[in-house]
């Protein structure tokens, strides 16, 4: 029974040592079938594993079985503990089974047999079977079974990469890697090269196309350190990867890596000295269309015609075996191609082994019509294959067709007389032969050749490479043109292998000379456009430069921001330079191009061409004087800036001295360029000086917009602070002056040479500038400038107010839409119209007057005076259809087109003789023109009431906003008071200063508001009192007496102007159910001749606000106990009485008097 248990014992052991280590092996072998990795520690690191796993299996379990020897009477225990029946009886049994027989101490021998037959047969013997413990031989079974099964199921499932990795794992030391989704290979890599050799290895993969990279590695021969690797990258062209090796020097060992292969075995290239190619020479044969004698040529790489023959040969440094002609593929052959190109070459040695001929196969010399490219393989005398490092080549090129430039001339209109220049440019690679020019008419079959150029025979000439044309073709010469007749004319050039080239042709139109002058006259409007833009910057430029030389002379400083400043300056006004008169798209390129074009077509006599002559002389002047000082001066100032940035006063006064030089110098060349521009547009001068005008009212009001700005900030901000802004401002509002001079000075001298300005702008042009002159707007501006400059912002303010009112005035009586309001654009509109009504009516008198004369004229007999009369009255009346089309006034326009049929009606039967009908006809238009004459002056009282209406919801509109403006301060200024609050607490003086300032600007725009109610009394009156009232305010806050007096004037200023609110806010609503705008001009018409801005109701409830406010006032004063302060409050209500029942009367008295016009 014992030799039995050990037996199990052992059985167990060795199945569970197998078991674990069959279990270690199978997660070895999938460990590496998903990591196939080849890195041979790591194999060695498996095989590791393994053997250790099995050593510690054995010492686990084989050991301890293997030591396992139980007893007999280990036995006999482990049977009683099993069978409780024995009792320990049979270790008792056991114990006396193995006593000596001389042993005495349990009875004699005898007695202990007796004993163990009579155990024997009441117990019976214990069997193996029947006490062993085979539970645990049974789990190693299963174990067993389990690892087994598994380590078969993965051979059945994989295989080939379950036995891959078996053999890996029992050969570490052997070679076996996993296989790839990539196989790299280099394609006949060299295995000797020659020193300074360029290597170019190819790179392909078996397996499928080659990885998005490839890497070459590279490492000296006998390195193995992975830090000594240098790594190139290849440049991949469809199926292969290029690497090249350049200038090799020593041995080195190469491999490719790439997508899943980074185990190619290294490939060694070994470097040795190689024999050398001395005196190479190509004998070249010239095809016989190129005219050119055989040469030699010494060097590596030849460039030949195609068709040429080749001749190589050369001599080695040293004797050679044998050599053979390599063909090199390029990487632009590689992507087109998968396999090299092979050339025709047979290499020959002589029989000395040095010299080398390379020929046809023929020994004749090789004709070439495609590039070569080839490398030298050698065997050296002691049998060394060796490719030599030189590349040679020859490149084979075709014959190059010539070219010919030939520029388009930007101008494709020619008289019948003109003269055409030819500018181009023939190239030819061998040479040329002929060149013709060619001109063919939108009339002709077969164009006209001129030869410029003719050639034939070539022998003892050298070749003609290029051709530089210039010539010029007169028309009239050629053939006879017309107008309306197109004419093609192009170049064409002949080269020695007979290839013609034909250039682009160039079309052209035939024009009169008077439709070429009109549109070369229409082309001055580029010109127009690149003077008004040089004008601009120029005077941009100008103002910026006079502020900064003010700044410089006020601060006697010279700043790094004035230097910046004056940077840019110089900047633009080199800018300006060039484009005024530089090499490209200048003003003078264009104006001499334009001058060109005239003499071309033989219009040097035209007045345009004077002109053009004129203002060309004028431009040189102003470029080489006048802007050449400006720019000088200005570089001087630059230049003096950056020398005394943050300096003394006496340098900083220099440069302020210099800035003003340059001002002055630019000042000069803006007007002179400003002169340039009226003589461009003479026709339009006026509509200039309108723009600019306009111009100036922009500015004008941007200036006003911006002391009112420094007014409000000068009441918080210290003076120190606002000493620049006070500065450019009153520089920009002097600016604005010399402007306004400049342009009344050009305005007169346009006024006195403007032929071609009509005189009903004449006439409006004029009315204008008087009234400039007579509100002396120059003057007020430089007034502002003044008061600024002392910090009087008041009266700059009102002297501005009036500036720009005058400036307004003007552009409407020049007829401008520019208007600050839509009111003031609808007045003008009907003031436009108006006039034009006035002027349909005399001429529709003048017709009347000429038919009476036409009806008593003699029939039969052409009255050429009343004929001329008739043709005065029709211009006259074309000019006004003008004005019309200007306005967009196409009713007007088709009338007045009417009328022109009638006259011309009535000129043509004058000047026949057939009076009664040129009577009837005039008698026609006079009827026509007086009728359009009534519709107009019917639309100008519509749009009269339309602007009368605007304005007044612009009024409301306006009241409206300083009441919201007037309550936060008089609501700010009664929380102050003690019936507000009972324990008042006074303004802090930041407090007070700011509630002054916003008092003061509400009190400066009902100033300005009253402007716009000079014709309302009653309106301009409630408004006055309430600015007097915001001036006791404000008066009353800086003396600190704000309980009551400031409080009380705040209130009572807002009070008024919210019950003239209310008056026309009341009004406008009931003025939405009015009459349309033309029947209420007929109302006017017929019942009113003087339109009021708003009707008397709205006046009349005003005064009944008023009254109801002033009642409401004394009967306040009753409830006063303050004797002293009811009498006083009782006088102010009184004189308002008063005043009240003035404006009462003054409103009475505009409903009963009718007013006149």
């Amino acid at each position: 029974m014992a030799h039995r248990a050990q037996r199990l014992s052992r059985q167990r052991a060795a199945g569970l040592w197998l078991a674990a280590t069959l279990a270690v092996l199978t997660c070895l072998i999938t460990a590496d079938i998903l990591l196939q990795r080849e890195e041979l520690g790591l194999r060695w690191l498996v095989v590791a594993i393994l053997w250790g796993s099995a050593i510690v299996f054995a010492h686990l379990w084989l050991r301890p079985a293997w030591r396992f020897a139980p007893t007999s009477l280990e036995v006999a225990q482990c049977v009683e503990r099993s069978q409780p029946r024995y009792q320990q009886k049979l270790v008792t049994a056991l114990q006396l089974s193995e006593l000596e027989p001389n042993d005495m101490r349990f009875g004699s021998p005898a007695f202990r047999e007796a004993a163990l037959q009579a155990w024997s047969q009441k117990y019976e013997v214990p069997a193996w079977q029947t006490y062993a413990n085979r539970q645990p031989w049974w789990q190693m079974l299963c174990l067993l079974g389990g690892v087994i099964t598994c380590l078969a199921a993965l051979v059945c499932w994989i295989p080939s990469e379950t036995s891959l990795a078996l053999l890996r794992i029992s050969t570490p030391w052997a070679s076996h890697p996993w296989p790839r989704a990539d196989a790299l290979e280099l394609v006949s890599p060299p295995r000797i090269v020659a020193i300074g050799s360029n290597v170019q290895l190819e790179i392909i993969d078996h397996r499928g196309p080659l990885p998005q990279r490839v890497d070459l590695q590279v490492r000296e021969i006998g390195n193995t350190q992975s830090a000594g690797q240098e790594v190139l990258e290849t440049v991949i062209a469809g199926e292969v990867a290029v690497a090249n090796l350049n200038s090799m020097s020593k041995g080195v060992e190469v491999r490719a890596v790439g997508g899943e292969d980074d185990s190619m075995a290294w490939h060694r290239i070994d470097v040795v000295e190689a024999p050398r190619l001395t005196s190479p020479v190509f004998d070249v044969t010239p095809p016989a269309y190129s005219l050119r004698p055989p040469i030699e040529i010494v060097g590596h790489r030849i460039q030949v015609l195609a068709g040429s023959q080749v001749h190589f040969r050369g001599e080695f440094s040293e004797k050679i075996a044998a050599v053979e002609v390599q063909p090199l593929s390029s990487l632009a052959e590689l992507q087109q191609e998968s396999t090299r190109a092979a050339a025709s070459w047979h290499a020959v040695l002589t029989s000395d082994q040095r010299t080398l001929q390379l020929s046809d196969p023929q020994g004749k010399p090789l004709p070439l019509n495609r590039t070569l490219r080839w490398r030298l393989r050698v065997t050296t005398a002691n049998g060394l294959e060796v490719e030599l490092p030189e590349n040679w080549g020859i490149e084979v090129t075709a014959d190059q067709v010539p070219e010919i430039v030939f520029p388009g001339s930007g101008f494709n209109l020619l008289a019948v007389d003109a003269t055409l220049p030819i500018k181009a440019l023939a190239t030819d690679d061998l040479g040329l032969v002929k060149v013709q020019l060619q001109l063919q008419s939108s009339e002709a079959t077969e164009p006209i050749t001129t030869t410029l150029l003719d050639r034939p025979s070539l022998a003892d000439q050298a070749p003609l490479l290029n051709l530089e044309i210039e010539t010029q073709v007169s028309l009239a010469d050629v053939f006879a043109a017309h107008p309306g007749e197109q004419i093609s004319v192009w170049l064409e050039a002949t080269d020695t292998f007979g290839q013609v080239t034909k250039s682009p042709a160039e079309l052209f139109e035939i024009r009169s000379s008077a439709e070429l002058l009109s549109t070369i006259q229409q082309q001055q409007e580029r010109l127009v456009e690149q003077t008004q833009h040089l004008v601009d910057a120029q005077r941009t430029n100008q103002s910026q430069v006079s502020k900064t030389a003010s700044r410089i002379e006020a601060t006697s400083k010279v700043r790094q921001s004035d230097r910046e400043v004056l940077s840019s300056i110089l900047q633009l006004q080199q800018t300006l330079s060039q484009q005024l008169s530089g090499a490209s798209n200048s003003i003078l390129e264009t104006m001499t191009q334009m001058q060109q074009r005239l003499t071309q077509n033989r219009l040097d006599d035209a007045p345009l061409a004077r002109d053009l002559q004129h203002l060309s002389s004028t431009l040189q002047s102003i470029a080489a004087e006048s802007m050449q000082q400006a720019t000088n001066s200005t570089l001087q100032a630059h230049e003096a800036a950056q020398r005394t940035v943050d300096k003394s006063q006496e340098e900083a006064r220099e440069t302020g001295q210099l800035a003003a030089h340059a001002a002055a110098a630019q000042l000069d060349t803006l007007g002179k360029l400003q002169q340039l521009l009226d003589r461009l547009t003479r026709d339009k001068a006026l509509q200039q000086l309108q723009s600019e005008l306009a111009r100036i009212l922009n500015q004008q009001t941007m200036t006003r917009d911006a002391t009112d700005s420094l007014h409000v900030d000068g009441l918080t901000e210290a003076n120190t602070e606002l000493a620049d802004r006070r500065l450019n401002l009153s520089n920009d509002q002097q600016a604005l002056a010399r402007q306004i001079d400049e342009l009344l000075r050009r305005g007169s001298m346009i006024a006195q040479s403007a032929n071609s300005v009509s005189a009903s702008q004449l006439e409006r042009f004029q009315r204008a500038t008087e009234l400039l002159l007579q509100s002396q707007v120059s003057q007020q501006m430089r007034e502002a400038a003044q008061h600024i400059h002392q910090e009087r912002f008041t009266s700059a303010l009102d002297a501005q107010h009036t500036v720009i009112r005058s400036l307004q005035e003007a552009l409407r009586m020049l007829g401008s839409n520019v208007s600050t309001s839509a009111t003031e654009n609808l007045a003008g509109r009907a003031q436009d119209l108006r006039e034009m009504s006035q002027d349909l009516a005399n001429l529709a008198s003048r017709e009347l007057q000429l038919a009476d004369a036409l009806q008593q004229s003699p029939a039969g007999t052409p009255a050429k005076d009343l004929a001329q009369q008739q043709a005065d009255i029709t211009a006259t009346t074309s000019q006004r259809q003008q004005a019309a089309a200007d306005l967009g006034d196409a009713a007007t326009q088709e009338n007045l087109s009417r009328v022109l049929d009638q006259q011309r009606d009535a000129e043509q039967s004058a000047s026949e003789g057939a009076m009664e009908e040129a009577a009837a006809a005039a008698r026609n238009a006079a009827q026509q023109l007086q009728q359009t004459a009534e519709l107009i002056e019917q639309r100008a009282l519509g749009l009269d009431h339309e602007a009368r209406q605007q304005q007044f919801f612009q009024l409301a509109t306006t009241l409206q906003s300083l009441v919201e403006l007037q309550r936060p301060i008089a609501s700010q200024l009664e929380e102050y008071q003690p019936h507000y609050n009972p324990e008042p607490v006074l303004p802090t003086p930041d407090e007070l200063v700011q509630l002054t300032a916003a008092q003061e600007v509400v009190r400066l725009r009902v100033h300005e508001v009253r402007r716009e109610t000079a014709e309302l009394p009653t309106f301009d009156w409630t408004l006055e009192q309430a600015e007097r009232d915001m001036a006791r305010a404000v008066a009353a806050a800086q003396r600190n007496r704000i309980q009551p007096e400031a409080w009380e004037a705040a209130r009572l200023a807002l009070g008024k102007l919210n019950l003239a609110a209310e008056a026309l806010s009341e009004h406008a609503d009931s003025q939405s159910a009015e009459t349309t705008p033309s029947d209420a001009a007929s109302d006017d018409a017929g019942q009113n001749d003087s339109p009021r801005l708003v009707p008397p109701l709205a006046s009349l409830r005003l005064l009944r606000a008023l009254q109801q406010d002033i009642n409401a006032q004394t009967a306040e004063q009753d409830r006063n106990s303050d004797k002293l302060s009811r009498i006083k409050r009782l006088s102010e209500l009184s004189s308002q009485q008063r005043a009240l029942g003035m404006q009462l009367t003054l409103l009475l008295e505009q409903l009963t008097t009718p007013a006149q016009e």
